[in-house]
């Protein structure tokens, strides 16, 4: 990854991609910060990026961002910027003479991130099983691979029909993990033959 002169998540790492865009969801409209990672879904892709490896954030910050919700917009806004400063309230960034400040989503008690740990585990613990064919939304793989942090080169375990695909790195370099819902077509949408 390239490092930024001051602190900010690396630009190549476009977390805000794997958001939902839909009213329906809100809490997966934003990036969750917890337990020193970075979570994004829209239900269909799941990324997990450990904040160390994907910002220059230091470990007051990213013990800042614990429990944290940052609508994706405002995360592709701020990779614009060279430095941020994180608060309790949202996040400062600073290119030049620009400021911007964009503040964290707040939202009532009764609304939860998906437990995307869990999603990724349960995926993690079903084996692996070989696959004639899958039908999948290339657009998905190729948003997945924006969002996740320094993986050029993956294993990708396929857990049997209409079970997701989980992605992890084999460079060692990363602990990012990714994971592809597969896409349902009927015979009239797609040729596979």
């Amino acid at each position: 990854m390239s490092k930024t002169e001051g602190k900010n998540f690396y630009k190549e790492v476009q977390m805000h991609l794997a958001c939902a865009y839909d009213g329906m969801r809100p809490q997966m409209k934003c990036v969750y910060f917890k337990s020193g990672f970075a979570y994004a879904t829209d239900g269909t892709i799941l990324v997990k990026n450990r904040l160390d490896e994907m910002s220059s954030f230091e470990q007051a910050d990213i013990d800042a961002l614990d429990g944290k919700f940052l609508q994706a917009q405002f995360y592709k806004d701020i990779l614009k910027y060279d430095d941020c400063l994180i608060s309790d309230e949202g996040i400062e960034c600073h290119k030049g003479d620009d400021k911007a400040f964009f503040y964290f989503t707040v939202f009532g008690d009764e609304a939860k991130y998906p437990n995307a740990d869990k999603v990724l585990e349960d995926a993690l613990d079903k084996p692996t099983v070989p696959l004639p064919t899958i039908a999948f939304d290339i657009k998905n793989m190729e948003r997945m691979r924006k969002a996740l942090s320094g993986i050029d080169k993956c294993v990708a375990m396929f857990k049997g029909t209409n079970n997701p695909i989980v992605f992890q790195g084999i460079d060692g370099m990363s602990s990012s993990i990714g994971l592809v819902c597969p896409a349902f077509f009927d015979d009239n949408d797609v040729n596979y033959r």
